[in-house]
Parts: C-alpha cells; structure tokens; sequence
C-alpha cells in the first residue's frame, strides 16, 4: 500500500515538470514589426534612417540594409549598433558573393532619382554598389518620364550601368512676323501680266473667204 502511494505522488509531481519542460522548450514566433524604409527617407532624418537600416540588418534583409547604412556615418549615439550592422552586411556579401554594380549619370544630374526595383524605397546616389546576383531593373526618374535599364548580374562579378536620364521638352517659342512700319507712301503698281495674244481663226483661208462673202439675210 505504502509503495503504491509513493509511485502516485511520484506521478503527481513528473507532470507538471513535464508540463513545464514542454512549454519552455516551444519557441515562440519573432514578432514581425513592419520597417517603414520609405517614411524614414522621406523624412530626411539620418538617425531615423541609421535605424531603419540596422532593424533591416535584423531581419535579414542585408541587401536593403546595405543601401542605407551610409546613413549610420558620424553618428556616435549608433556608433556600436551601426558597427555591428556594417560587419553582419559584410559577412553576408562574402557568403553570397554579391557583386559590384557602378552606376553613371549621363548628362545633367539634377533632379534625377535613381532606384533599384527590389530597393525602391531607397533612393541611390551615382556611383559603386553591391548586391546578390539576380535580375534588377535600375531606374532613373525626372519630373519629365523615366529611363530603366535592365540587368542580370552573377555572383562576384561587376557591371556597368549607365543611365541617360529624359530631357525636359523644350520650351515653345512665339513667332513674330514683321509686315513692317506704313509710311503712308503709295503703293507699287502691280506688275503686268503677260501681253494678251489674239489668236486667229483656225479655218483655212477659202472657207474664210467665202464665209466672209456670204450675204447676210436680214429679217
């Protein structure tokens, strides 16, 4: 009696540490918190922006992460965290072997936003850039149209893109007529026309003769 009384108390207190040991061991979901990458640009605020890019470091978004990150300079109150950024980008482009992508303006470069299709939220300035091979469309806006450059790149490798981006249409321009300044002098005398020419009559000259012999009937 006494043994199955202490095998009952035994049970009793393996349960719950089981119980226990099952909910510990269950890994609870990250929660995903939504980067606004596009609010922090558009806000012009580069701590903002320094933060935007170390949370997409965190969620694995090293690509994005990485066209931002220049944000991160000079700032000593992300100094630390922006460090860890850089390394954890940089060993992500070793493992991938991203390539270098080099791009050119041709032309004015004023007013002209340039933006990688998978990255939109973040505009680019001219110059060398690193990404994961893939497929991209590269795009270079002007209140006046866009110009897209398509391109495929491999795996360590470099590329050259070079954007014209479209002109703003030209400006019209009013014609002026001069019909100029009335004197009140009298006009010019038309020219003459070609002197008018009588042409004779084209019956021969027996038939004219008799005709102009014929009398004329009077009524």
């Amino acid at each position: 009696m006494r043994s199955l009384l202490v095998v009952g108390c035994i049970a009793l207190a393996a349960a719950p540490a089981a119980a226990g040991g099952r909910a510990r061991g269950k890994k609870a979901r990250p929660k995903v918190v939504a980067i606004d990458v596009a609010g922090a640009v558009a806000s012009g605020d580069r701590l903002r922006q320094c933060d935007a890019a170390i949370a997409l470091v965190g969620a694995g978004q090293a690509a994005h992460a990485s066209l931002l990150i220049g944000a991160c300079a000079d700032l000593a109150e992300r100094a630390d965290a922006a460090r860890q950024a850089r390394i954890a980008i940089s060993r992500q482009a070793a493992r991938d072997a991203w390539s270098t992508i080099d791009v050119d303006l041709v032309g004015d470069a004023a007013g002209v936003t340039v933006t990688i299709d998978r990255f939109a939220d973040v505009p680019i300035a001219p110059g060398a850039w690193k990404l994961p091979a893939g497929d991209y469309t590269i795009v270079a806006r002007t209140p006046h149209g866009e110009t897209t450059y398509p391109l495929t790149i491999a795996a360590n490798s470099r590329a050259l893109v070079r954007l014209t981006p479209p002109p703003a249409p030209a400006a019209p321009t009013a014609g002026v007529v001069d019909f100029g300044t009335d004197s009140g002098a009298p006009l010019d005398a038309p020219l003459a026309g070609p002197p008018v020419v009588k042409h004779g009559s084209i019956l021969p000259a027996r038939f004219r003769a008799g005709l102009d012999a014929r009398p004329v009937k009077r009524p």
